[in-house]
C-alpha cells in the first residue's frame, strides 16, 4: 500500500505540475507584464513626452506694458482669449514671444472689439497701446 500510495502520488504530482501550475503562472506573468507594459508606456510616454516638448515649446517671455491712449481712460482687455484685465490707465503683464490676439472694450456694457494681432519679438518693443481704433505695438 505504501508503494501504491507513493506511485499514485508521483503521477498526480507530475500532472498538476505540468498542467495546473503552468497555466496559473502564465496568466499572472502576463498580467504583470501587461501592468508593466502599461506602466512603462504611460510612465515612459508621460515622462518622455512632457520632458522633450517642454523645452521645445518653452517660449521666452517678456514684460509688456498695456497702456491707453486718450480719450480712453479705462479699458477692459483680453489677451489670447484669457481673463479680462482692467487698464486704468495701464497694466504690466508677462507675455510669450510671438503673436497674440487682443480684444478690448471701453466699458463692461459694450461688446469686445477684436484688434489686429500683435507680434512680440525678443529685444523688441514692449508696449501695447490700446486706442479707440485698436491695439498697436510701440
Amino acid at each position: 500500500m505504501c508503494i501504491r500510495d507513493s506511485s499514485e502520488l508521483e503521477p498526480p504530482s507530475d500532472d498538476p505540475e505540468s498542467a495546473e501550475p503552468e497555466p496559473a503562472p502564465d496568466p499572472s506573468p502576463k498580467s504583470s507584464r501587461r501592468n508593466r507594459s502599461k506602466g512603462n508606456k504611460s510612465g515612459k510616454g508621460g515622462s518622455s513626452k512632457p520632458a522633450k516638448p517642454l523645452p521645445s515649446k518653452a517660449v521666452p517671455k517678456m514684460k509688456v506694458s498695456l497702456k491707453l491712449k486718450k480719450p480712453l481712460t479705462v479699458a477692459y482687455v483680453k489677451i489670447d482669449g484669457g481673463r479680462e484685465l482692467v487698464l486704468e490707465p495701464m497694466r504690466r503683464v508677462e507675455l510669450g514671444i510671438g503673436t497674440h490676439s487682443i480684444m478690448w472694450r471701453p466699458s463692461r456694457e459694450q461688446p469686445f472689439v477684436q484688434s489686429k494681432p500683435v507680434t512680440l519679438k525678443a529685444g523688441g518693443k514692449s508696449t501695447i497701446r490700446i486706442t479707440s481704433s485698436g491695439a498697436r505695438l510701440e
